[in-house]
């Protein structure tokens, strides 16, 4: 059975222990991207298939979109992105509840900032969106040590 994602939790946080909930800012979206592993492939001599040899992986990129609010959180992100300090992100796609899964990154980097956008006129909810990269996501189950 498909889970919807509507129920997704997701915190920000910049020192990895005091966390801002975004998950009731109306839309959260999370668009994962990047972390792919390169590889090289070598032929020794007189063989016939490549071995196959794996490189380096790249940096996780998360795109957040969220409910603009005016608010300090917004503040938050905006200020991580324009000093380039650690920032930290988790989220749990079924929701904090005991028992589900959170993914928790290690110390990032905001590489876009959250600026507001949508259409004057349009009656729709002023989102903003921002881009967050780290080296990897650990995945734990909450509630569960």
């Amino acid at each position: 059975m498909a889970v919807p994602f509507r129920d997704c939790y997701i915190a920000i946080s910049t020192d990895g222990a005091n966390w801002v909930d975004l998950s009731e800012s109306g839309s959260v979206e999370i668009v994962a991207g990047a972390g792919q592993r390169p590889t090289t492939e070598l032929y020794a001599y007189g063989a016939d298939a490549p071995i196959v040899v794996p490189g380096r992986r790249r940096p996780m990129r998360l795109g957040i979109t969220y409910g603009y609010a005016d608010a300090a959180r917004d503040d938050t992100i905006r200020s991580a992105y324009e000093a380039g300090s650690a920032f930290y992100l988790r989220y749990a796609p079924r929701g904090y509840a005991t028992g589900n899964y959170l993914y928790s990154s290690d110390a990032g980097v905001v590489t876009s900032p959250p600026l507001p956008e949508g259409q004057r006129h349009s009656g729709a909810a002023v989102l903003t969106h921002f881009t967050f990269e780290t080296p990897r996501l650990t995945k734990s189950t909450i509630g569960i040590t």
